[in-house]
């Protein structure tokens, strides 16, 4: 249905379920439900395009190829990222600049491609710039893992150190402790520090 066809309401509804499906996918994904999270992702692109809400369409899209690199799924991964860079490179919404790189250089690396590292370094650039600490972690994440695959665990120690100093800072913004140490234990967040910790292990 275009855009003009809808009411104002049905708009303004359109977008809010699209959000309220991408709330559930980002909770499902951060505590590493991938295929559940995978359903709302979809969901919520679906809404996104009935508005017609692209910069929106881009957010769902790099959500959803994220997850489906997560369970393996790289060449449909690669699929989705592609549409995100087309719409992207159309409306230049540079706030979306550092979630839509953590996406590609994420792809690229599972897939073993050799421009990983220059996709996740520019991403870790503008997500700097931006402030964005979530995707600022996960892409110092991407990096270590980018690293530890090639065996140089020396870069990778570095990268999952530099992830956990950003956690960090993002609870010293929390003002409950009890707030700190949940968003801590969240799975994707906590697993950080296992993973350096099995690297050091096997760097003795």
């Amino acid at each position: 249905m275009h855009m003009l066809r809808l009411s104002a309401a049905n708009f303004n509804s359109a977008i809010g379920l699209g959000h309220y499906n991408m709330c559930y996918s980002t909770y499902h994904h951060i505590n590493l439900r991938h295929k559940k999270a995978l359903t709302f992702a979809d969901k919520a692109l679906a809404f996104f395009k009935k508005a017609e809400d692209r910069d929106d369409v881009v957010l769902a899209l790099v959500q959803k190829s994220i997850l489906l690199a997560t369970l393996g799924e790289i060449k449909e991964a690669a699929r989705s990222i592609k549409q995100a860079v087309k719409i992207y490179d159309e409306i230049h919404c540079e706030y979306l600049k550092p979630f839509l790189m953590l996406g590609r250089g994420m792809i690229a690396r599972c897939a073993g491609d050799d421009d990983a590292r220059a996709l996740l370094a520019e991403g870790l650039r503008a997500s700097k710039k931006m402030g964005t600490r979530e995707n600022t972690w996960q892409i110092q994440r991407e990096l270590a893992l980018y690293h530890r695959d090639r065996s140089e665990y020396g870069k990778a120690i570095d990268y999952f150190q530099d992830a956990i100093e950003t956690l960090k800072q993002i609870t010293e913004t929390l003002d409950e402790e009890e707030l700190k140490i949940s968003y801590l234990e969240v799975p994707s967040r906590k697993r950080i520090f296992d993973e350096i910790k099995d690297l050091k292990k096997r760097t003795k």
